[in-house]
């Protein structure tokens, strides 16, 4: 009897999953899988309390982000 093929489910039905396939790149901050990533700093802003910034503290790590998250999150190309 011949082995099962790990690429397949229980049916011989291909599953898609197969060895060496690369993984699709994720967003270092949300996590989503997505192709237009960009590289870009972190950047930490500190308020007070009426809302106005006091303070900026710029990551120095590289990270992969969506087009989300730098719609949403403050961030310093690299």
């Amino acid at each position: 009897m011949a082995e099962p093929d790990p690429t397949s489910d229980p049916t011989g039905t291909p599953t898609g999953d197969h060895a060496g396939a690369a993984e699709p790149a994720t967003c270092d901050s949300c996590g989503w899988a997505d192709a237009d990533l960009q590289s870009v700093h972190r950047v930490y802003l500190s308020f007070d309390r009426l809302g106005a910034v006091t303070d900026e503290q710029h990551v120095a790590d590289v990270e992969r982000w969506c087009l989300s998250c730098r719609t949403s999150y403050p961030w310093q190309p690299t």
